[in-house]
C-alpha cells in the first residue's frame, strides 16, 4: 500500500520521515493516525472500498502490536456491519 504521501510520515519498517522510527518505537495513537491516513488514501482510490480489503492489503506492511490491534478492530467493524 504505497502512496506518494507515505514518504511524509513514519513507517513501521523504519523508512518514514522525519525520524525513521520502527513499529516498536511508535506510540499507539501514532499508529492509529498512520492507519487512518492510509485508510483515507485507500478509499479515495477504491470506489467500492471495504474494511476487510483494506485490512488484507495493510497487514503485510503494518506489523507490530499496535498496528495488529487496530487492524483487528477494523476487521471487527467489517463483521458487525455485514449483517
Amino acid at each position: 500500500m504505497e502512496t506518494q504521501s507515505c514518504r511524509e510520515k513514519e513507517r513501521p519498517d523504519g523508512s518514514g520521515f522525519p525520524n525513521a522510527l520502527r513499529s516498536h518505537q511508535l506510540a499507539p495513537l501514532t499508529c492509529l493516525f498512520i492507519l487512518c491516513h492510509e485508510f483515507v488514501d485507500y478509499i479515495l482510490v477504491e470506489p467500492k472500498w471495504s474494511f476487510r480489503e483494506f485490512v488484507v492489503r495493510a497487514r503485510p506492511t503494518f506489523k507490530g502490536p499496535y498496528f495488529a490491534k487496530i487492524l483487528q478492530a477494523m476487521m471487527q467493524i467489517d463483521k458487525s456491519t455485514a449483517h
